[in-house]
């Protein structure tokens, strides 16, 4: 979609009902609370309870605002002990049965132990939420993000390095909480916001399905879109990776893992490029009526488990050549993601202490 992005424009057909949009200014206009267009027929594939449609799929504009008000106070940030028990877990999996001591580490890499064990963890990070389970939005689609934040950190050692320097001064200096940082003090850590972003929008987690143009019974055309006249009851959908590795915004490096761009941009207020990067990015989310209700959750969720993560271990990829398989189906599917876990020297001892004083 991107190579069609810059070889026909911002508006490319790719079938014979469906056009996709790399222009985000349409996009939001297309999405926006007032907007005519309605879910077009693929939100038909995502009724999966006995076919009945739910707050995703539910097509019917006025049935859709209903269930999202009704599942609006599911999705407050009061939700964060939850989310910190499940980290807790993960985390203690981790320490019991997966990491080596580091210890053992510091003799094998001295030489004292010429046949150290090796252990996998074969997609480690889909245990945060649902240990497993592929669910439709949600938890698949934040613990991809994970999945794809920790590859890219992990192939970029300095990107890695550079993170991890910022989760050990805010920890050394007391700024973040134990045995789980509140969300408030983590999302002040300026370099993993810019991982994160920088993660998602080189891997965006899902692709949402195409809008469906609205019906008017006067003149063909029912919509303008990028200049052009757009028949009632196309659809009309989003090509994410042309407006998210566009080079007029996010820069001419922008199908690079660079995170330092973020903190560039915020460098410079006066040309509001930052906003603008924000504001693009923020698409992957959808917008107006169509907007993730998770959106909040799934940063709180993100930022959490991977600052929890590196402030206690170390990870290495065990396949460098192919650290992951990952198949499209408008959601991402992450598999065959193997690492190698150590603790890290001295916080495993301190992740002990803050667990047995929290119970």
């Amino acid at each position: 979609m991107l190579q069609a992005g810059e070889k026909y424009g911002a508006l490319v057909r790719v079938g014979p009902n469906l056009l996709i949009c790399s222009d985000p200014d349409e996009l939001r206009r297309i999405s926006g609370t007032r907007t005519e267009y309605t879910k077009g027929p693929a939100y038909d594939a995502l009724r999966v309870t006995d076919g009945e449609p739910h707050v995703v799929s539910e097509r019917d504009p006025a049935k859709h605002r209903s269930l999202r008000a009704k599942m609006g106070a599911a999705y407050s940030l009061d939700f964060q002990p939850a989310i910190d028990r499940q980290i807790l877990r993960l985390v203690d999996l981790i320490t019991r049965k997966y990491a080596f001591p580091h210890d053992r580490i510091s003799a094998t890499v001295h030489g004292d132990d010429r046949q150290p064990k090796v252990m996998a963890i074969d997609g480690m990070l889909a245990l945060t939420l649902c240990h497993g389970c592929h669910r439709i939005a949600g938890s698949d689609t934040t613990s991809n993000w994970a999945r794809m934040a920790m590859v890219c950190l992990l192939t970029c050692p300095p990107a890695y390095l550079a993170l991890q320097r910022e989760i050990d001064a805010a920890s050394g200096s007391g700024h973040l909480s134990s045995p789980v940082a509140t969300d408030a003090e983590i999302r002040i850590l300026p370099y993993l916001d810019a991982v994160l972003r920088e993660a998602m929008r080189l891997h965006p987690s899902a692709v949402s399905p195409a809008k469906l143009c609205p019906q008017r019974e006067t003149g063909a055309g029912a919509d303008t879109v990028c200049g052009f006249t757009v028949p009632g009851g196309t659809e009309v959908g989003a090509n994410v990776p042309g407006f998210l590795k566009s080079t007029s915004v996010f820069g001419p490096d922008a199908g690079c893992f660079r995170p330092e761009r973020w903190l560039e941009a915020a460098r410079c207020p006066n040309d509001n490029r930052l906003d603008r990067m924000k504001a693009d990015f923020d698409l992957v989310f959808g917008a107006g009526k169509f907007q993730c209700l998770g959106k909040a959750i799934a940063w709180m969720e993100i930022r959490k488990l991977l600052v929890e993560l590196m402030r206690r271990f170390d990870f290495a990829l065990i396949n460098n050549i192919q650290p992951l398989h990952q198949e499209s189906f408008g959601i991402m599917v992450v598999n065959d993601f193997n690492v190698r876990v150590t603790h890290r020297a001295g916080n495993a001892d301190e992740y002990r202490r803050g667990h047995a004083q929290k119970n």
